[in-house]
């Protein structure tokens, strides 16, 4: 434990708070810290700088990016089949030659006028 929170828990013992408010109170003081600390924002691209200065580090690209599988692909490792072949036959290639749009949501049907429910 730093030597500055050990006093701040002093201080609160002084002050008769409980052990509860006394652990929110230093829960929330590190989340302060940790938010306008080393690396908060309105400095991070200098510290950053002088962290990999001080690592010396000079590759600064980063990591590519993962592929992301198209549905198709997502679909046949979970099923386990191809979902574009026929459910029926197994052997021809479905082929979409339509897009319906969605239906409109059931609850959402207007009420008949006059009627009491």
């Amino acid at each position: 434990m730093t030597p500055l929170r050990q006093r701040m828990i002093e201080d609160m013992k002084l002050r008769n708070l409980s052990a509860w408010t006394q652990e929110v109170y230093v829960r929330y003081v590190a989340d302060f810290a940790r938010y306008y600390g080393f690396l908060a924002n309105c400095q991070r691209a200098d510290k950053l700088a002088l962290c990999r200065r001080l690592l010396q580090v000079t590759e600064t690209t980063e990591p590519p990016e993962p592929e992301v599988p198209d549905r198709t692909m997502l679909l046949q490792t979970l099923l386990r089949k191809d979902p574009s072949r026929c459910p029926r036959c197994n052997k021809g290639h479905l082929n979409r030659f339509a897009v319906l749009p969605p239906s409109p949501p059931l609850h959402h049907r207007p009420h008949a006028q006059g009627r009491s429910p």
